[in-house]
């Protein structure tokens, strides 16, 4: 694994739901200008793992997305699984501190990755358009970080 990606806020905060997001966007790409999805994801459906044969700007690479808990025990079974996988980036949540930042760090530190953070502060929108308009334009921040 050559990236670590980390949603970090609050309970909430929109972390989660971006990273659904994030999934459904890469499953989509087939054929649109950011990209294109090379193979249907893998998934392991007991704890919501995912990952993405990608080819973007042409490079091949192979993305890994973890949408479900960020307590530390789950954080570090989904490291495993994309590391085995050969994932080169991978996205996962985590609270703002705590255990489930403590494992992320472990994990990171013992791999030589440097993870980095991305601070969600979820803001409610007035409506479902404007909410899922601002879900796609961290969405689109996130790939182009790929």
């Amino acid at each position: 694994m050559n990236k670590l990606f980390v949603l970090s806020g609050s309970s909430n905060s929109g972390k989660t739901t971006t990273l659904n997001t994030l999934a459904d966007t890469l499953y989509k790409m087939q054929g649109s200008k950011l990209g294109t999805a090379i193979n249907i994801p893998h998934i392991d459906a007991t704890d919501d793992k995912y990952y993405f044969d990608l080819q973007i700007n042409r490079r091949n690479v192979r993305v890994g997305i973890f949408t479900s808990g960020d307590y530390p025990s789950a954080i570090v079974n989904a490291f495993n699984f994309f590391t085995s996988n050969n994932c080169e980036v991978c996205f996962a949540a985590s609270k703002l501190y705590g255990n489930t930042v403590n494992a992320i760090e472990s994990l990171a530190l013992a791999n030589g990755i440097i993870p980095q953070y991305q601070y969600m502060v979820w803001q409610y929108p007035y409506n479902l358009r404007t909410q899922n308009a601002i879900q796609l334009g961290i969405v689109n921040q996130l790939i182009s970080m790929i």
